[in-house]
């Protein structure tokens, strides 16, 4: 679950807006869940939570098993410059 009010002050803002993922889809072009070849807006900022990092490796696919990459998971943190920071809670 995510806890808004640790990516709020993370962020720097007072509030925090959730988009729907099909307005996302139609304004950024892409499949929402999909990392198309790591382009995004200049102006997008990346938080990632800290159990992100338990993992050695993450994977990316496109939902096809032929379409994919595996990689470190701080070479992600590094490739989309995101900030690591404790933004989520297992008990819901």
């Amino acid at each position: 679950m995510l806890k808004i009010k640790k990516v709020r002050k993370e962020a720097g803002v007072i509030k925090i807006d959730l988009v729907d993922l099909d307005d996302i889809a139609k304004e950024l072009n892409l499949i929402v869940g999909v990392m198309l070849s790591f382009v995004f807006p200049e102006c997008t900022k990346f938080y990632i939570d800290l159990t992100v990092l338990n993992e050695e490796y993450i994977d990316i696919s496109s939902s096809d098993l032929l379409a994919g990459i595996e990689l470190l998971s701080k070479d992600l943190v590094a490739i989309i410059d995101a900030k690591v920071c404790d933004i989520i809670s297992a008990n819901s």
